[in-house]
């Protein structure tokens, strides 16, 4: 999620969430986004397809799974709704409940065979989503029915490595409780404590450490969680990290020494 250069500037790489943009629906969207579980039923009487998509992509199980209406999502389901279905940006309903925060949807969806690795365009799963919304319940669920707490998005981020960078406190301790690495490295090589520290996150810096991060892991080019703090001036955290054993990186000595040489 971080790449630190030379002159110690901190580039954030985004993987991007994907948050709802819906499109142009028809009467079978409209009405289940509403909750109108009558409407539905009369239009699903009438032969309109379960699976039939919006333009972005969205069936009536996405919008009435994010939404929140659980008799909707069932009703569906019921109905032969196809459960995994993928809009334009590779999200499955499964992955839009999760957003959406309902843990009944959530239990209904895998119960009817929704797969828990699913990953979107970014290699998103439903567990980062839930992660990153603070959502532990709907986390714990997924973990329980076979989701990976390691699974790594296209740029190497883990779920711990998301909510490292947000700052979410119970739902990192949660994360380590069940299994998650707190030493593992994104595609440009950066610890989840290389992102607390970027992100400014004490509380979960502090975590990481007691659980085993190691203080002195460098990046691809030699720099220290500590040369991170350094870099934005934040006295506080280099202090806090200098405490527990912190120490510069090679490319920070040596670009010191050359300054004052």
């Amino acid at each position: 999620m971080i790449v630190m250069k030379h002159a110690l500037t901190i580039v954030f790489v985004v993987a991007f969430l994907s948050f709802p943009i819906t499109g142009s629906a028809g009467p079978l969207h409209d009405m289940a986004e509403e909750g109108n579980l009558e409407a539905v039923k009369n239009l699903l009487s009438q032969g309109v397809n379960a699976d039939t998509k919006d333009d972005e992509g969205w069936t009536a199980l996405h919008h009435a799974a994010f939404v929140g209406y659980v008799d909707i999502v069932k009703l569906l389901l019921e109905k032969k709704a196809t459960v995994d279905v993928k809009d334009k940006t590779g999200n499955t309903a499964l992955y839009r409940a999760a957003e959406g925060g309902n843990s009944q949807i959530v239990k209904t969806l895998i119960a009817s065979g929704a797969n828990v690795q699913s990953n979107d365009e970014n290699g998103i799963t439903p567990l980062t989503m839930a992660a990153v919304q603070g959502y532990v319940t709907i986390a714990g669920l997924f973990i329980e029915s076979g989701a990976n707490v390691n699974a790594t998005d296209k740029f190497g981020n883990t779920p711990l490595s998301w909510v490292a960078h947000q700052g979410e406190l119970l739902m990192a301790k949660f994360l380590i409780s069940k299994g998650a690495n707190v030493t593992s490295r994104d595609t440009h090589g950066n610890t989840p404590l290389h992102v607390a520290v970027a992100a400014r996150k004490k509380g979960i810096v502090e975590l990481l450490l007691t659980h085993g991060a190691e203080v002195n892991a460098t990046i691809p080019d030699g720099h220290t969680a500590l040369d991170i703090a350094n870099a934005q001036n934040d006295t506080a955290l280099a202090d806090f990290l200098t405490q527990h054993g912190a120490r510069r990186g090679t490319s920070a000595t040596s670009e010191h020494n050359a300054k004052t040489h």
